[in-house]
């Protein structure tokens, strides 16, 4: 799972400033539910 937020990530950055959004395919945010759901877990 760590791979996946971490690619995901990587492609939020790589994103960031474009605002041509339909190109922006497969980038998502999911990542980042993820990591306040697995740090809440971590509790």
């Amino acid at each position: 799972m760590n791979d996946a937020v971490h690619h995901a990530q990587q492609l939020d950055k790589m994103y960031d400033t474009r605002e041509d959004f339909a190109a922006h395919n497969p980038r998502t945010t999911v990542y980042q539910l993820v990591q306040e759901l697995l740090n809440m877990s971590n509790q």
